[in-house]
């Protein structure tokens, strides 16, 4: 339990940046429950169209995790902080 002669620490208000780029992450993560629901429903095609199907959804997951990334990273001219 905190001392309550302790004054509480300032809390800091996330930065437009970090609301997009939760946002994005959220918006990524819906996509992909979306890629796994959509698997599930092609595996009830034809084995031909289901192999094709899940093909495409495995390129569109690995450019959602793109832009993921890509959302996320730090501008290269920008120091840690």
């Amino acid at each position: 339990m905190p001392d309550e002669t302790t004054p509480p620490e300032p809390t800091q208000e996330p930065t437009v940046r970090e609301l997009l780029v939760a946002e994005v992450d959220a918006t990524c993560r819906r996509i992909t429950l979306e890629l796994d629901r959509l698997n599930r429903i092609t595996d009830q095609l034809a084995p031909d169209r289901s192999r094709s199907c899940q093909v495409a959804a495995g390129l569109t997951r690995v450019a959602v995790d793109e832009i993921r990334l890509r959302a996320a990273a730090r501008p290269l001219d920008k120091p840690e902080s």
